[in-house]
Formats: C-alpha cells, structure tokens, sequence
C-alpha cells in the first residue's frame, strides 16, 4: 500500500524532532544520513519501499543571507546544486498550512523561555557537499549562488522527486547566521561557539517539534 507522505531528515536528532509522524495513518519518517550521496541513494531506496504520494525535506540548516537569522523557519521556492548548479522549484505550501504554522509559532514564542521564529516563504536554498563552517565561506557561497540558505540534503532528495515526479516540499529551521562560526577542534577560535551550540541545537530542534505538531493536522 501507498504512502500518503514521506518525510526526509538526515539525522536522528531532526527525525526524532517530528518522529510522532511515523504514527499517523499514511505517514513515515525515515532518516538519509548526511551528505548529498547519503541523502541521494537512501531516498531511492525509501521511495521504491513505500511508494509516497508526497515527499518533505525537513531539518536544520545554515544562514548565508545577512538577513537569515537563528530560528527561522524556511520554506524555499528553489533549491540548487552547489556542484553543478542545476536548480529544482520546490512545491508552495498550502496557504493554510503556512498560516497556521505561524499562529503555532507565534503562541509558542510568546513566553520567555522560548525561542523566537519566523515562518519565511520563498527564496534559495543551496546544497552543498562540505558544511559551510565560516562566516568567509558563508558569505562567499550567498554572493555567488544568490541563495540565502545552506544545506547539505535538500537538492539530492528534490532531484529524487523529481526523476519520480512526486511533489516535493522542503522546511528547514536555521542553526546558524551567516556571521556564526561554527566550531572545530583544528580551530582554537572556535572553541567557545563549541560551548552554545547545544543550546542552540536545543532551541531549533523545539521548533521542529511545532512544525511536526502542524503536519500532523495539516488538511492538504
């Protein structure tokens, strides 16, 4: 038997983030592994398995845009191919959809304790082989690709859609900005961004679970 949605994170950490999915009648969860050739042979696997009628892209990503701040809540219009280039349009969200994920947000943000987001429709998202761990890269990969976003998944599974022509919808929550560093034991200067990424893994990782809750009622 087909199945109705298929949702796509690369780590445990982000699947587990919305793994009450797997429970609903129609819908699995099922983790790639990191990287675009992980990402790539996995999805095939999944979709010959359980036959979606959907697919979404879902997890963690990196800022390249000035403008992307920590926590937000992206839904790109286009994801594109650090390597070749090649560039894939991604399925619009329902209005509704949208709509009542910021409703969600915006009550959940409203207390202290929690971390601020905003739901951003539209733009790029690039994929790319190597994290983009420095503010120097991040800035170069946003003046040369255009993209505001980065990640390492999301094209390989949108080309997966694609070859199957099934519709393909990619939310991700960003962890870092563009003038963010994010931490390696072969840099010393690093080292203190090292101490708040739990943290901020923590944070981004809640707003995953609100975005799971609003799948789970979602009326496509």
């Amino acid at each position: 038997m087909a199945t109705d949605c298929l949702v796509f994170a690369a780590l445990r950490f982000e699947a587990s983030a919305v793994g009450t999915l797997a429970n609903l009648p129609g819908w699995q969860v099922a983790r790639t592994g990191v990287g675009p050739a992980n990402a790539e042979r996995r999805a095939e696997e999944w979709i010959d398995v359980v036959r979606p009628r959907r697919l979404i892209g879902i997890g963690l990503c990196g800022g390249l845009a000035p403008s992307a701040r920590q926590t937000d809540v992206v839904l790109p219009r286009e994801v594109v191919d650090g390597q070749t280039r090649d560039a894939i349009v991604l399925q619009q969200w329902p209005v509704e959809f949208v709509q009542a994920l910021q409703r969600r947000l915006g009550e959940a943000t409203g207390k202290p304790d929690r971390a601020k987001a905003a739901v951003i429709q539209g733009g790029r998202m690039l994929s790319v082989a190597t994290v983009a761990a420095t503010p120097e890269v991040k800035a170069s990969l946003h003046a040369e690709y255009e993209a505001s976003w980065v990640d390492q998944e999301t094209y390989s599974w949108a080309k997966c859609a694609e070859r199957r022509d099934i519709p393909f919808y990619a939310v991700r929550v960003v962890l870092d900005r563009q003038t963010d560093e994010l931490p390696s034991w072969k840099r010393p200067g690093t080292w203190l961004p090292a101490l708040t990424l739990p943290w901020n893994a923590v944070k981004t990782r809640r707003i995953l679970s609100h975005i799971g809750r609003e799948l789970a009622c979602a009326r496509w």
